[in-house]
């Protein structure tokens, strides 16, 4: 090969330029194919040098020598890998266990697969479904497709597709499989404090996998195994229902299990399982599971009806639950269908490391207080939560003692679906109780609680009790028997007295129309006529909620106000949040004596306190034998929660009180006192003094709102009280003059049962009656006082009772001072102010003092101007 000149002419030159034509005044180079070839090849194989050089130095000396750490690491732990490592060590060759179907066809499924790098792994397997008959070898399903072969080893099967006919078995998908929804039940699950010798062996793992897929009943149709570097396993199997994965750390002693089937069957009975074959324990203290349960893509039915046992504790994963009992009734009766308990650590209280040191004996905190540090025994009915024991003293003193102490003197008591016995207990602390009739459906869950809640039914720490077992109390009479056939079977014979005091711990009577009126009337019928009625109605309402009418809860609204229709005078709600629930719940009260019941209901807090002592037997040492209830927390019984009035007014908004509220505007102005005069009255010599405006006023304005939030009150029980020392002491005794303060300048109501006396502490206590309707001040009163008859009007009871036989959480939250605190229209300088006194009416003496107040307009001498006379 030669360079060759080109010669190049001026004249050619110049053609070439003007045609456009490169000039080339250089070299030729003529190159062979030969030469390209070899300088090809040449590169090439310099290529593959240098990149077999860097695997050999960046790769695959690293992984060999994290083969022979696995080794040696597995060595020194008594085992072997057991696997085929990759590329290598092929006299390290050991099989897994295959999954295996005895004498049952192999599904007909495909298997799909794609295989990755796996040089950082430091084993891997793979094993697929195997079918055993007893006249045949063991078959495995060939990957690919759906045929199956001897299953001796890998080589046969594979070969098996090549050369052999396929054994292919046939099945019948009716018989052999069912239909998959992606619906179905998930289990997670991690097991501490494991041995790490187990955790290292592939094959003990994956035996231990088989097991637990054969305790499920499931079809493993493949899975897939290797180990990590530096240690670690991971399995992952297909199931004809899903799938089941673990992974395991050996220096931690930690392996994880994921478990999902589709289906509605149950995995909670396989958690024992787990436990059992994955949980091989380090230390003599043994293995530490935490786990949770979920349902997944179920409609909103199934999740509702376990909502409470599938959020806590099934479906969280705490750091210690155990399940104690679980018992499914197939009836067709299915309010009380399941019974579950379970002991669990409550999460942000208690931890696994105290739990475990208050069972020792080293004189820790811990150990001092084992109580406190105790798992939280839980029971639920049809995955609801019904009782807790972390909580069951503050719920059942909640349930019982509101109810008992509205009653004077209880001797008789119904107890209504209270079968763990702890209401029972509450009860018998009253020394007033003569005989506790206890109605429970299900004789079963009696049985469960007193085994497993012994303390529910424990009286054996109280004085005045015969028994330390509450059932066996001779005053006590269970009875197991749905409410109503009882009911209808005693009243062929003779129930005996009725009921003084009727407690009620079941929602499921006021669930619908059809149960809450027919129940309603019947404990109407059981209830004496100064009765009690108490029920727990679940969780409380919130501010958010909207009208009952458009509510999730409007049967219970609905029950709540028809409780009137049979005879019940006055009803309240109230509400504690001390229960252990995730929301504060709600009871309901029911007083058939208005007096009796609602004076004793608004009891003051020293009176309160008295009565307990006097009426609650003490424990053998002495101390009060109640834990959480007292006088203070009646006091927060006594009024119902804010978010009763906002849901009651929005669903009555026209209803008494809901329009005024009990804010205060502060856009209204305010009048003080110094604007008002008193001098005689212009009703007449004998009306006595009067109010009278000494500006105009306008009607939007507050009169006196300063003063008017302070007044004098004289409760039911201190007015009872100056009425009988009045009538002890005669009436030439000072007493009189504070009962004739109270009678005369107050205004006399009986919105806390019987008579009370609220009395304005400043001029305001002068003020008139607006004779034939000439009131002007605003006392929420739409009648006159032209009404006549033998009996008391309804009109004139809505007055009385602020809110008439009804339901109204709005009224009682109203602030009883306020009644005057607004003009009814525009006052003018100089005009008198009246109110309307039928609401200081006695209701037990009606006609006798409306015919006083006529009197009075009518220009006839009053009490009131005859006392002032004589003084």
């Amino acid at each position: 090969m030669a360079p060759t000149r080109v010669p190049n002419g001026r004249g050619n030159k110049g053609s070439n330029a003007r045609q456009g034509t490169p000039q080339d005044d250089g070299f030729r180079v003529k190159v062979t194919t030969r030469f390209i070839i070899l300088c090809l090849l040449s590169c090439t194989l310099l290529a593959y040098a240098v990149g077999k050089t860097a695997r050999l130095i960046l790769i695959d000396g690293p992984h060999q020598q994290l083969v022979l750490i696995h080794e040696q690491q597995l060595s020194s732990l008594g085992g072997s890998s057991g696997l085929s490592i990759t590329g290598n060590s092929k006299d390290h060759v050991m099989k897994l266990p295959n999954p295996v179907l005895k004498n049952k066809p192999i599904p007909n499924t495909i298997y799909t697969s794609m295989n990755f790098d796996t040089s950082r792994s430091s084993s891997i397997n793979s094993r697929w479904v195997v079918v055993e008959e007893s006249d045949s070898p063991p078959q495995i399903l060939v990957p690919g497709t759906n045929q199956t072969c001897d299953a001796d080893n890998v080589e046969t099967c594979t070969s098996c597709s090549r050369g052999k006919e396929p054994v292919v078995i046939e099945s019948s998908v009716e018989d052999h499989e069912e239909v998959h929804l992606p619906a179905g039940q998930h289990l997670l699950m991690d097991i501490r404090n494991v041995q790490s010798e187990f955790l290292a062996s592939e094959e003990r793992l994956a035996t231990a996998m088989l097991d637990v897929v054969g305790d499920c009943g499931l079809t493993l149709l493949s899975y897939h195994c290797h180990g990590l570097q530096p240690s670690g396993v991971s399995c992952v199997g297909v199931l004809l229902e899903s799938h089941v994965s673990f992974h395991t750390w050996p220096s931690q002693g930690v392996v994880t299990l994921d478990l999902f089937t589709c289906g509605s069957q149950s995995l909670l009975p396989i958690v024992e399982a787990v436990e059992r074959l994955f949980g091989v324990p380090a230390t003599s203290d043994g293995p530490e599971t935490v786990w949770a349960y979920k349902v997944r893509g179920f409609g909103d039915e199934t999740s509702a009806e376990l909502a409470d046992l599938f959020t806590f504790p099934i479906g969280t994963m705490t750091e210690y639950k155990k399940e104690i009992i679980s018992i499914t009734k197939k009836t067709d009766d299915i309010k009380r269908g399941r019974i579950d308990v379970y002991d669990v650590l409550r999460p942000t209280y208690q931890t696994f490391e105290s739990y475990k040191r208050s069972l020792q004996n080293d004189n820790s905190y811990e150990s001092q207080y084992k109580e406190i540090f105790q798992p939280d025994r839980i029971l639920f009915v049809n995955g609801v939560l019904q009782s807790r024991r972390s909580a069951e003293v503050p719920y059942h003193e909640a349930l019982v003692h509101p109810g008992m102490f509205a009653h004077d003197n209880p001797k008789r008591v119904l107890l209504l679906s209270c079968g763990g016995g702890a209401a029972l207990r509450e009860v018998l602390k009253h020394k007033t109780v003569e005989k506790v009739v206890m109605i429970e459906e299900e004789k079963q869950l009696v049985s469960i609680t007193r085994e497993l809640f012994p303390e529910y039914s424990d009286c054996s720490t109280n004085q005045g009790v015969a028994r330390a077992n509450c059932f066996d109390d001779p005053r006590v009479e269970v009875i197991y028997s749905d409410i109503f056939d009882w009911a209808e079977k005693e009243n062929k014979g003779d129930i005996g007295d009725d009921f003084d005091v009727i407690i009620l711990d079941d929602s499921y009577y006021v669930a619908g129309p059809a149960e809450y009126g027919d129940f309603t009337s019947l404990v109407s019928e059981l209830i004496s006529d100064r009765g009690v009625f108490v029920a727990q109605m679940g969780q409380a309402p919130g501010l958010n909620l909207p009208s009952a009418k458009h509510s999730v809860m409007k049967n219970r609204f609905d029950f709540i106000e028809s409780l009137p229709q049979f005879g019940f005078k006055s009803v309240v709600d109230y509400e504690e949040g001390h229960l252990g629930f995730s929301k504060p719940w709600q009871f309901v009260a029911a007083f058939r004596d208005y007096e009796m019941s609602r004076t004793n209901w608004f009891s003051p807090i020293s009176h309160m306190d008295l009565v307990i002592s006097q009426r609650i037997w003490p424990t053998k040492s002495g101390e009060s034998s109640l834990v959480h209830f007292d006088s203070a927390t009646m006091q927060g019984y006594s009024h119902p929660n804010r978010a009763s009035e906002v849901v009651f007014c929005r669903t009555h908004p026209d209803s008494t009180f809901c329009p005024e509220g009990h804010g205060f505007d502060p856009e209204r102005p305010n009048v003080p006192a110094t604007a008002f005069d008193v001098r005689a009255s212009t009703l007449g010599e004998n009306a006595g003094r009067g109010v009278f405006a000494n500006e105009d006023i306008s009607k939007f304005s507050y009169l006196t709102l300063d003063d008017a939030v302070h007044p004098v009150y004289f409760n039911p029980l201190c007015f009872d009280l100056v009425t009988k020392m009045v009538a002890k002491l005669g009436h030439e005794h000072k007493i009189q003059i504070m009962q004739f303060y109270s009678l005369y300048y107050g205004h006399v109501t009986s919105f806390h049962g019987r008579q009370e006396s609220t009395v304005d502490s400043n001029r305001m206590c002068f003020l008139n009656h607006g004779c034939s309707g000439k009131s002007n001040l605003s006392m929420n009163l739409t009648v006159t006082e032209s009404f006549d008859g033998s009996e008391i009007p309804q009109e004139f009871l809505r007055i009385q009772y602020r809110h008439g036989d009804e339901y109204n959480p709005a009224a009682e939250r109203f602030p009883t001072s306020l009644t005057h605190s607004s003009p009814l229209r525009d006052l003018k300088e100089g005009e008198e102010l009246f109110i309307n006194y039928l609401a200081a009416v006695n209701a037990n003496r009606w006609k006798e003092e409306i015919a006083s107040l006529r009197d009075q307009c009518n220009g006839a001498p009053g009490d009131v101007t005859a006392y002032e006379r004589e003084k």
